[in-house]
């Protein structure tokens, strides 16, 4: 098993924060650029702001994997730049066994030949700015993440 990669780590950790977020994404000189459509996370860093800009720089190895249909085999990666020039759900993130960031997504659009699958990339670097440019951490999301769902649990337990 590789050496932990604290970047990786991060990244990871970072979509866990955006489930539920809706990212458009372009990728040029080596970074992926993902506008996330999140706002119960935006607003809470930026009042009125609904989403978050997340780069990946020195982005390698990007490839989709969609998911196979039960009792298929495996369906080839394909390169990932078609699947995320549409929207995409993000599901989550984790670091797979070989080292490499693993995020899961489903797609969007009227014709697509699966629902779903895996981004799979290394990069050097991660960097997360709110609507006004402002550099925001993967702690400031997830305490923000933290606080709405804390709030929301709040809001919605039922009296005894």
């Amino acid at each position: 098993m590789p050496e932990s990669n604290p970047v990786h780590e991060s990244i990871a950790a970072l979509f866990c924060v955006l489930h539920d977020g809706v990212a458009r994404a372009s990728h040029a000189d080596g970074s992926l650029v993902l506008t996330v459509q999140i706002g119960y996370v935006a607003e809470r860093l930026t009042p009125s702001s609904r989403a978050i800009r997340v780069t990946l720089r020195g982005i390698r190895d990007l490839l989709y994997f969609p998911w196979s249909d039960p009792g298929e085999g495996p369906k080839p990666p394909v390169l990932a730049d078609e699947v995320l020039s549409n929207k995409v759900d993000i599901l989550e993130g984790e670091v797979s066994d070989d080292g490499s960031v693993i995020v899961r997504i489903l797609r969007h659009g009227k014709i697509v030949a699966d629902v779903g699958g895996e981004l799979r990339f290394t990069a050097e670097a991660v960097e997360i700015h709110d609507e006004h440019g402002i550099t925001r951490s993967v702690a400031e999301l997830q305490e923000a993440g933290r606080a709405y769902w804390a709030e929301w649990s709040a809001r919605n337990a039922s009296p005894r």
